[in-house]
């Protein structure tokens, strides 16, 4: 059985979100409980204990993940999602994003390279937290797709009077037909479902989904073995405004 994430969100926005609301809540108390037996605040763990936490909190964190790209999708599908675009600099924006992957880039040891902020930046009209969104989305992929030994690096290009952000890996890649698929509904790639087969591939499809909302764009180009590069162009007046009431879940 496939599951059809347009027919089920079209069929009952409403009832849809409730449902990954109700999804959520459990989840959460999951959570909380397992950092209090990693913390030690229930008694002492052995080593064979900590690592089933471990496990146990890696599990959880993947269902919150997925509920909550259930939930997005759910307010982009019915238009509730708002996009407030403000002068934002993309410098700065891409070194606050990068800097909180520092540590899973050296655990994984990837090279992990991105721009500095300074006092005057390149500037563009962005809903901050949308941006940051897609951008962690996109460098989560090019850490977990590249190599140790690899490098990953981000900066923002400026062309034609339109602003890009620039997240390029030398990870493995894809060949053609596979990027034919990118951003469809619950696909990966052969290599990706081979070294992590827990996935659902949901994450890249609900970055598609919201960078059509806002109006921007996405690039990919890749060849197998020599990495991929992902251009987020942005439209030239900036992202697109919507007068929404929800806010992404992230």
């Amino acid at each position: 059985m496939v599951f059809n994430y347009r027919k089920a969100s079209s069929a009952g926005g409403d009832w849809f979100s409730l449902l990954a609301h109700e999804l959520r809540t459990p989840l959460t108390v999951i959570k909380g409980y397992a950092d209090l037996l990693q913390n030690g605040d229930l008694g002492a763990l052995n080593n064979k204990q900590r690592v089933g936490v471990q496990e146990i909190e890696r599990a959880n964190e993947r269902a919150i993940r997925l509920v909550d790209a259930l939930l997005n999708l759910s307010r982009i599908s019915q238009g509730t999602l708002a996009v407030e675009p403000r002068p934002t600099d993309l410098i700065a924006l891409l070194t606050a994003v990068s800097a909180e992957f520092t540590q899973e880039a050296r655990q994984r040891r990837v090279k992990l390279a991105y721009p500095h902020a300074r006092p005057a930046g390149v500037s563009g009209s962005l809903d901050a937290e949308i941006a940051r969104f897609i951008l962690r989305q996109l460098l989560r992929n090019a850490l977990q797709y590249t190599a140790p030994g690899g490098g990953v690096e981000v900066s923002v290009e400026a062309k034609g009077g339109r602003l890009a952000l620039v997240i390029k890996d030398s990870g493995w890649g894809m060949s053609p037909a596979e990027l034919r698929q990118v951003g469809r509904t619950l696909w990966r790639s052969a290599e990706a479902k081979q070294r992590h087969p827990t996935g659902l591939g949901f994450g890249l499809y609900v970055v598609y989904r919201l960078v059509a909302y806002v109006g921007a764009a996405i690039k990919i180009v890749s060849r197998p073995g020599q990495g991929t590069t992902v251009r987020l162009i942005m439209p030239k007046g900036g992202m697109r405004p919507h007068r929404g009431t929800k806010t992404l879940n992230s």
